[in-house]
């Protein structure tokens, strides 16, 4: 670039992008000069996880507030070198394998793009429950010290602090409500007492991209908590999977798809699995079930399927190839029980006649009996039925479904709104 296209450059510039290109021409002269030059991961603006890599200068920050309130904890201060670069409180950034959080964002008014961040001292993890899906989200817990003085009574002298939660505002967070419980280790526990979770900032938004919570402590429940995965009221929860298709001997090149079922607390719910082989070589699988044997007669592997998300709840079946195939049939019900259903409330039951875990067109009949007619009502569907109750009876509901040879028989009570 010549000198004159230079001057008229500048010449066709703002005051304000001349003045922030002498500061970032100052930060590129002078970004080096220090030894706080380290590398720091930024998670992306729509707080997906995924992190990009950037030279920051990385200081220390001491005796420092938080929305005017002072929490101790380990705080840094982040300079990027780019000075148009942003920052959102809330976002993740990982320093030394661990995970801070943004608590004061780039201000617009500032010349060079500098943040500040908190460092992230546990894991909160706790059950989304019509999922079954674990949440797992890193957060800060300590102390919030609104006076530094002791506060005096008539019953003795007590710390002048609270226990707060630092954590970011996203879809799963945004759930998090008073009462709720959490585990920190296998032997201490919290319960939350307020939940700040407004976006002030952004009115128009859900909820806040840094949720600040407040806690008390709490006892740990043995019967209701697992200490193992540190989730509280896990066990008020029981799920059970189960695969459309016992064990299979099949040959090479055979395909098929199973199913999967869940139920929660014995009532069937709609949830995302995940699907795997213990060999590859011998039989693959997809994320819809659909298997493919590859490998030849004497290799044997397991398919199994879990809960997206919690690997804890989870059903396999055995796969061996033989020379020529197999053949076995029968009739499933998903779920195989319904214990009771309320007046004014429904249930589905899927059905369906396999032949080596792959759903065929056999025809099923279903015959109501028991119950009077009156008391309920059935919508018949391709491969499910929908059962509703009308109203409370003592007689029973029973459901027979044949086909063929094969027979299921589910009985079920009709009972009241509660």
């Amino acid at each position: 670039m010549t000198d004159f296209e230079k001057a008229n450059l500048i010449y066709s510039q703002s005051p304000s992008e001349k003045y922030n290109n002498i500061a970032q021409s100052w930060v590129n002269n002078n970004f080096y000069n220090s030894t706080l030059v380290k590398d720091i991961q930024q998670e992306s603006e729509s707080f997906d996880k995924v992190y990009t890599t950037y030279e920051a200068q990385v200081d220390t920050v001491s005796d420092f507030n938080t929305n005017l309130n002072k929490i101790d904890g380990n705080y840094l201060s982040i300079q990027f070198k780019d000075c148009s670069k942003k920052s959102i409180i809330g976002q993740k950034f990982i320093f030394n394998n661990d995970t801070y959080l943004c608590y004061k964002e780039t201000e617009e008014l500032s010349t060079i793009s500098k943040t500040y961040v908190i460092k992230c001292t546990n894991n909160l993890n706790w059950l989304e429950y019509e999922s079954g899906k674990i949440i797992e989200e890193p957060c800060f817990l300590g102390w919030e010290m609104t006076s530094t003085n002791a506060r005096i009574t008539k019953d003795g002298t007590t710390e002048n602090r609270r226990l707060i939660l630092l954590i970011q505002g996203n879809e799963n967070t945004s759930e998090i409500t008073v009462n709720q419980r959490f585990l920190i280790s296998k032997n201490k526990a919290f319960k939350v007492t307020q939940v700040f979770s407004e976006n002030l900032n952004h009115l128009d938004e859900d909820y806040a991209t840094l949720i600040k919570v407040y806690l008390e402590w709490d006892s740990v429940l043995t019967e209701k908590d697992n200490t193992e995965l540190l989730i509280a009221d896990y066990y008020n929860y029981n799920y059970e999977l189960t695969i459309s298709s016992d064990d299979l001997s099949l040959t090479n090149g055979s395909i098929g798809q199973l199913n999967s079922s869940v139920l929660l607390n014995g009532e069937s719910i709609i949830t995302d699995v995940e699907w795997s082989t213990s060999n590859s070589d011998a039989v693959t699988i997809d994320s819809l079930g659909n298997y493919e044997v590859i490998g030849l007669s004497g290799l044997e592997c397991q398919l199994e399927c879990h809960i997206l998300g919690n690997e804890n709840v989870s059903n396999y079946i055995n796969i061996e190839i033989v020379d020529s195939p197999i053949l076995t049939k029968e009739l499933l019900l998903s779920p195989s029980t319904i214990d009771y259903i309320n007046k004014g409330s429904s249930k589905t039951i899927e059905y369906g006649v396999y032949e080596n875990g792959v759903l065929t067109a056999d025809v099923v009949t279903i015959i109501p009996s028991g119950a009077n007619d009156t008391k309920y009502d059935i919508t018949y569907n391709e491969n499910s039925i929908d059962i509703s109750c009308l109203n409370y009876t003592s007689d029973r509901l029973i459901l027979t479904f044949t086909s063929g040879t094969m027979e299921e028989i589910v009985t079920i009570r009709l009972v009241g709104i509660m």
